[in-house]
């Protein structure tokens, strides 16, 4: 009878081993889910941050337009260019481009932000106007093209534009 006991005293070693071994495993996995989870939430909150501070800068050049009513000298510097040219690369895709920082704060901080705005000339507003052969008055409104995009290198990327009607 003594053998059997001793015996039996190595093999609960074993499972208890291989248990141990198991839970570990478990926990790893575990734990490398949480950090993934940690990483795209950190990412996400990233991003939105930057699409905030882009979205004030659309609204900074907004700003701008409404306080200049009458300023149509755009002469392709300080971010306010004249109608683009279609067979032309985009400005906005364009290395050349000097784009105009948006002097913005969200809370305390300052986003490395910038925008271009670049005269669209006259378009019906709203589309449905210059339908019939002659123009109605009041139909057509000066267009601006508004591109903004964040600036900073070690978060997200973001790019918004949108079509700004006076």
């Amino acid at each position: 009878m003594m053998k059997r006991i001793n015996s039996q005293q190595g093999m609960a070693l074993i499972i208890s081993l291989l248990l141990l071994i198991a839970i570990t495993v478990i926990a790893l996995a575990s734990s490398r889910g949480t950090g993934q989870q940690e990483r795209m939430s950190s990412n996400l909150y990233d991003r939105e941050l930057a699409f905030q501070a882009v979205e004030s800068a659309v609204r900074f050049a907004e700003e701008w337009l409404i306080a200049n009513p009458n300023h149509d000298d755009f002469n392709d510097t300080d971010g306010r260019f004249q109608q683009p040219d279609p067979n032309n690369l985009p400005r906005w895709r364009n290395p050349a481009t000097v784009w105009e920082a948006a002097d913005i704060n969200l809370g305390g901080m300052h986003p490395n932000t910038e925008f271009i705005i670049e005269d669209m000339g006259r378009w019906p507003d709203p589309p449905d106007c210059a339908r019939g052969s002659t123009i109605p008055p009041g139909c057509l409104s000066q267009t601006y093209r508004i591109t903004a995009r964040s600036a900073d290198d070690d978060r997200a990327g973001i790019m918004l534009q949108v079509l700004f009607r006076r």
